[in-house]
């Protein structure tokens, strides 16, 4: 699972300080043709600070696991009209049917799980995040699972200090 606020060592503004007194002297050297001078000035003045982005990371891992035996017809659907991955497929009679959907602008991610037979659906299911890296917590509250943890960098090291210091 993704999410796109996640990112390592967490939110840092990267907009250099220079880049709106510099603009007008970069539009002359344009119009005066120095293409050349106006580049150099344009990479030093208006690139972010620092000069890379944060890399991303992942949110978690969710595992469903189905203990169906003898699986026959497996089929993979990606409908990209409606952005909904399936899978279906048979096992001991029964018609399994898979959704996956997400939705940016909802903010939500689902699953749908359905079987052709009423009392057929039973499942375990596993969240995780790296490995436990920058995981604080899994849990349940008000029938919601709820993830919490940190992205590392700054945040981590933070963090890792404390514990030592109380240790």
């Amino acid at each position: 699972m993704n999410e796109d606020s996640v990112w390592y060592g967490g939110p840092v503004n990267r907009n250099n300080p220079d880049a709106k007194k510099h603009l007008p002297t970069i539009r002359h050297l344009l119009q005066e043709g120095k293409v050349k001078e106006a580049q150099r000035l344009a990479e030093l003045a208006l690139s972010g600070i620092p000069d890379q982005q944060r890399h991303y990371a992942p949110l978690g891992d969710l595992y469903l696991r189905f203990d169906h035996k003898d699986v026959r017809n497996y089929k993979r659907v990606l409908q990209l009209d409606y952005a909904i991955a399936s899978v279906l497929y048979q096992s001991e009679g029964v018609t399994y049917t898979r959704e996956f959907f997400s939705s940016f602008p909802a903010k939500m991610m689902v699953v749908n799980l359905t079987a052709d037979h009423p009392g057929s659906i039973s499942f375990t299911a596993k969240l995780t995040r790296n490995k436990g890296k920058g995981l604080d917590q899994i849990g349940i509250i008000n029938k919601h699972v709820i993830m919490r943890g940190n992205g590392g960098g700054k945040v981590l090291e933070k963090q890792m200090l404390a514990n030592f210091k109380n240790v």
